[in-house]
Parts: C-alpha cells; sequence; structure tokens
C-alpha cells in the first residue's frame, strides 16, 4: 500500500524526517533494554491477550519478538521504508503497510491497536484523527495503547538532565534543550498533558487511564477502551 497523503505539517515534516532512517533513534538498545520495554508494555494488557493487533509506528521491528504479538495476525505501520525493509527481512511473514499513521484506517476488527513512542510526533489534529479512525478498528473489549508519551508536566526536569547525562541538573543542559525545542530539532517531540488525551479521547467514545513509565520516568502510557455509552 502506497504511503497516504496528508496536509497536515506536521505529519509532512516527520514523514520527511524518517523518509530515509534506517533506525528508530531510540534511547536505549539491545537486547535486554527491549526485552524490559516489552515486559513493561504487556503488563499494560492486563488479563487480555490480543490475538489481532494493528501496531501503528512499528519501525524496524526491534521490539516485535520481544512483545509475542501473534505474528499470524498482526499488522504493523510506519512512514519509514527503510525501516520497514529491515523489519521485512528479519520477518518476512509479516503484514507491513507504509502509510502515516494518524490517518489509516483499513476497515479491519483488532483486540489491540498500539502505538510506542508515536504520538509525540503528532498535531492534536492528528490525534483526534488518530483516535477517531481507531475506534472504527475494534470491539468493546478492544485496547488502544499509547506508551512511552512524553510528559509535559516533567519536562523541565527532564530538559534540566535529570534523566540523561548521569542524573546532573544541569542550567546548561536546561538552556540546550530549550534551544533545540525553539529551533524545532527535539527529536523527543510533541509533550502531551494526561488532560488532553482525556479530552481528546473522550471526543471520540473512548476513555482513558494512564500510567508512569518505568523505563522511561519521564514518559506516560495511555490506556484507552470503548467508552461504556459508545456504540462500538
Amino acid at each position: 500500500m502506497p504511503l497516504v497523503s496528508t496536509v497536515d505539517p506536521i505529519a509532512e515534516k516527520f514523514g520527511a524526517f524518517w523518509a530515509n532512517k534506517t533506525d528508530p533513534q531510540s534511547r536505549g538498545r539491545g537486547p535486554a533494554f527491549c526485552r524490559a520495554v516489552a515486559q513493561e508494555l504487556r503488563l499494560l494488557c492486563g488479563e487480555r491477550k490480543p490475538v489481532r493487533v494493528l501496531e501503528i509506528g512499528c519501525g524496524d521491528g526491534r521490539l516485535f519478538d520481544f512483545l509475542r504479538f501473534p505474528a499470524a495476525s498482526y499488522r504493523g505501520v510506519d512512514f519509514g521504508p527503510l525501516m520497514l525493509a529491515a523489519f521485512h527481512r528479519n520477518h518476512p511473514e509479516i503484514d507491513l503497510v507504509e502509510a502515516e499513521g494518524s490517518s489509516f484506517a483499513d476497515g479491519r476488527i483488532y483486540d489491540l491497536i498500539f502505538a510506542h513512542d508515536v504520538i509525540s510526533h503528532f498535531s492534536l489534529a492528528m490525534l483526534d484523527r488518530f483516535f477517531r479512525n481507531a475506534r472504527q478498528m475494534i470491539h468493546p473489549d478492544s485496547l488502544i495503547i499509547l506508551a512511552s508519551v512524553p510528559w509535559r508536566a516533567l519536562r523541565n526536569l527532564y530538559d534540566s538532565g535529570v534523566w540523561r547525562n548521569g542524573g546532573k541538573i544541569s542550567a546548561t543542559n536546561w538552556a540546550k534543550s530549550k534551544l533545540r525545542r525553539l529551533v524545532g530539532r527535539e527529536l523527543t517531540g510533541r509533550w502531551f498533558t494526561t488532560s488532553e488525551i482525556s479530552r481528546i479521547a473522550a471526543r471520540n467514545g473512548l476513555r482513558a487511564q494512564f500510567h508512569g513509565s518505568i523505563t522511561h520516568p519521564y514518559r506516560f502510557h495511555a490506556v484507552l477502551t470503548a467508552s461504556r455509552n459508545s456504540s462500538v
């Protein structure tokens, strides 16, 4: 499937950025880190064992083996063609789609719609579109998990270096982070509040619960389900 076009300037910006990248540029690397992240993320599913899984922003698939999603009923979506190619080389049996995540809808019904470290690249309009599309692809017991969302309440602490550079708080670190943000060179992307996500979710017939991240303490996870009065 070809890349889905969009006029959203944020989508265009990040689409251009990731077009030639072969690596998701996550801070943690290696099997031990991926295993720890996957273990944390599996806890968000609770007792559920999702079979039909849609992952938005699957990248090069480095978390796939650790998350243990069923390969036969998994679909991965990303708009980084080189990363998708790497994923395909390791897992040629996997269903992969090159598309922009907030606009993606395929008419299928999933037990889990999952996005790890993705919505920080969304504008609020893109998040609204994503929730609207996702709501049409779930059943009453499905989960939508937005994992590792940068937490705006902790942004100043992050800027000061609490979770970087050995935990040394520094006015220089803070100033550099602010400057990178001003000139649009911050890879972290948008920092969200939980109220923003709750409000946009509710507008689309979803309710949200939030959990702090263990592996990334300046981030949170949002677990969404269909509202009880929703027609899903």
